[in-house]
């Protein structure tokens, strides 16, 4: 919903939209120190 969405674009901000884009759309979480 519009609400995740909101909350994905603030994420992006921390390490781009690639990242985001592949966990909304896998529902996997890739390595890194933020997630």
């Amino acid at each position: 919903g519009p609400a995740l969405l909101a909350e994905a674009q603030k994420t992006a901000r921390g390490f781009g939209v690639g990242h985001v884009t592949l966990q909304l759309e896998t529902g996997a979480t890739p390595d890194c120190p933020t997630c």
